[in-house]
């Protein structure tokens, strides 16, 4: 296996398909969802490289009222949803899309909003790691 081999073994996510299946099509379980994406703060204590990452980089906003000028809003709303709802469990939401486990952790980062004003943002504004 060549170098370039590796890196894509490496960079390609799992392919996990439901057994079973007839209609030729591979189904993702609800149960295996909830180990895919992560939607949550890590705990800055337990892995203090991960939560400053997550915090930097994946810290969606902040829009809607605290930021209506941000270039995500649209209409007055975030084109992109958020902030998106907790939720204990990951579940099939509308259109069968899945509402994605998003634990309340109680922990809230803080991030500047333009020069001056900073704000306490929580695990409901978290992209997918």
């Amino acid at each position: 296996m060549d170098n370039l081999e590796k890196e894509k073994s490496i960079l390609d996510p799992p392919i996990i398909r439901e057994t079973g299946s007839t209609s030729g099509t591979s189904k993702l379980p609800l149960v295996c969802l909830n180990a895919v994406p992560i939607k949550e703060l890590p705990d800055s204590k337990k892995d203090r490289d991960l939560y400053s990452l997550v915090i930097k980089h994946m810290m969606h906003g902040p829009c809607g009222k605290v930021n209506p000028t941000n270039i995500c809003m649209k209409n007055n709303n975030c084109k992109f949803k958020y902030p998106k709802d907790f939720a204990e469990q990951t579940s099939k939401g509308k259109n069968s899309y899945p509402i994605y486990r998003r634990r309340r952790t109680r922990e809230a980062v803080e991030v500047r909003v333009g020069s001056t004003s900073r704000i306490h943002m929580e695990g409901t504004q978290i992209i997918s790691y």
